[in-house]
């Protein structure tokens, strides 16, 4: 564990972002994505906070053991967990789990939707069905769809909650891409389902980037991630202009001076201009990425390099004049998230990788305003 680094989230300015998330489909529920222990934010005081203080009823995560983590050290409040991929159905510590803890499944293959029907204990479990319209991934296809209503008109019960995924949403929609082709064809096996006569309670389809579009304006649930903890799905051609939420801390552990062709760390970078050279106690081991290496920051208002191999423990940042000090705080990025976008860029990753790669060995400290 880092004494001397952090990870600080603002819970305020989720709060601020989670109310813009909420105008662009304004009749719509929200099911927040809270996987990857809330995209490295910190899945426990998240949930509190989603569930306790914004009211919300319904949690995603992708994993079981992370629906268990959840129901263990949440508040008794009426909410539910929403098990998106790895569902455990067939193992009975998974069977155990969905009767005693407020978890549900979501069933995207014929065998756990056999096993949820056939099961008697099951029975009281909501039906959470994933279709496949096209992204070729998780969920039901159109044949097996065929079979599963059949069964759940044997077993006369209701469909939850109908949902899919899609492939493409951070693409600019257009007329006839992958995006609405996928809408459509989920409109016409939801309606192939209620023309048997099975019901659907509620549906969702839209992700961050579909939010943001406004795919499926009509759907009864929207399920933000990404865009919850700052960054836009689309990038700059978006038109959600949400906070970073979490800030990266470390400190100047030293600072030297350099000269051009002077050699620096491991595989001695050498150095194609004079200037100064800080060491900052983060390193790949907290989360920082090799290929951040290269990457052009503004820092405490400098503008600043990372350059040479970065470390398991700590990164060089040079600049051309001294600006940092040892015991320094430095902020690797903040609320604005120019810095991310930078690092994402020259990684050639995304902010999702960023967000999870940070270490447990980094405290989460946890603030409002």
């Amino acid at each position: 564990m880092r004494n001397k680094a952090r990870f600080e989230i603002d819970l305020s300015l989720l709060e601020k972002n989670l109310a813009q998330i909420r105008s662009f489909h304004p009749h719509a529920n929200l099911l927040p994505m809270i996987k990857a222990n809330a995209y490295g934010h910190g899945s426990s005081v998240l949930g509190e906070f989603l569930a306790c203080e914004q009211e919300i009823s319904f949690l995603g995560v992708a994993s079981l053991q992370e629906g268990i983590y959840l129901a263990k050290n949440l508040p008794v409040k009426k909410y539910s967990i929403i098990v998106f991929s790895e569902t455990c159905l067939d193992l009975a510590q998974g069977r155990e789990a969905y009767l005693n803890y407020p978890l549900i499944p979501v069933i995207s293959n014929l065998a756990d939707l056999k096993i949820v029907l056939k099961e008697s204990e099951f029975k009281h479990l909501p039906l959470y069905l994933k279709l496949n319209t096209g992204m070729n991934r998780l969920g039901l296809s159109e044949e097996d769809l065929v079979q599963g209503i059949e069964l759940i008109k044997k077993q006369q019960r209701s469909i939850e909650h109908l949902m899919t995924h899609y492939a493409c949403a951070n693409q600019t929609l257009k007329k006839n891409d992958r995006t609405t082709k996928q809408y459509e064809k989920f409109l016409e096996l939801k309606k192939m389902i209620t023309d048997e006569g099975v019901d659907i309670h509620a549906c969702s389809t839209a992700n961050s980037a579909a939010i943001e579009q406004r795919v499926d304006s009509s759907s009864d649930f929207i399920r933000p991630g990404l865009m919850m903890y700052g960054p836009s799905g689309l990038g700059s051609r978006g038109q959600y202009k949400g906070k970073m939420i979490g800030s990266l801390w470390g400190e100047v552990d030293s600072v030297f001076a350099v000269k051009k062709g002077d050699p620096v760390g491991y595989g001695n970078y050498v150095m194609d201009k004079s200037g100064f050279i800080s060491v900052l106690n983060l390193g790949y081991g907290d989360g920082i990425l090799p290929q951040y290496s290269g990457a052009q920051l503004e820092l405490e208002g400098h503008n600043a390099k990372i350059v040479g191999r970065i470390n398991m423990d700590m990164t060089f940042l040079f600049t051309e004049k001294k600006v940092f000090s040892p015991m320094q705080s430095v902020a690797l990025w903040g609320d604005q998230g120019k810095n991310l976008d930078t690092l994402t860029q020259t990684a050639k990753t995304h902010h999702y990788q960023a967000f999870c790669a940070i270490s447990g060995r980094v405290p989460r400290k946890y603030r409002v305003g």
